[in-house]
């Protein structure tokens, strides 16, 4: 439909997502067919492997970056000359909080889930 638009995938490690209130945590709200738990972590997690395979499913336009948030956080400079280089234009680089970044670290709850391993390894995040 739009054949000359630029389409960046922003990925987040999934440890770190389910740590935090989504609009998105329980897919049921919008009635997709997942696995009932009370495990809120884990209803998360189910959530960010359905996106996931949401775009794992959908053809990649010709223009197509993926962009990790950790990498926008850690390395921003580098990350911002790969948007520009994408995008054509100079990218500002912003305000980042490093301790955004692996906080799943610290966490007391279970912050990893066995069907996420396949997506945190092509995404090169530690399993």
């Amino acid at each position: 439909m739009f054949p000359d638009a630029h389409y960046i995938r922003w990925v987040r490690a999934p440890r770190d997502c389910v740590l935090g209130r989504h609009l998105t945590d329980d897919l049921r709200d919008f009635g997709i067919d997942s696995p009932a738990t009370d495990d809120v972590h884990r209803r998360r997690a189910i959530s960010w492997f359905y996106q996931y395979q949401l775009v794992k499913a959908t053809p990649k336009p010709k223009r197509w970056l993926r962009v990790r948030f950790e990498d926008f956080i850690l390395r921003q400079d580098e990350t911002l000359e790969r948007l520009a280089a994408f995008l054509g234009f100079p990218v500002a680089a912003i305000p980042v909080r490093s301790e955004s970044v692996g906080r799943w670290q610290s966490a007391t709850e279970a912050t990893f889930f066995d069907f996420l391993a396949p997506a945190m390894e092509e995404y090169h995040y530690k399993v």
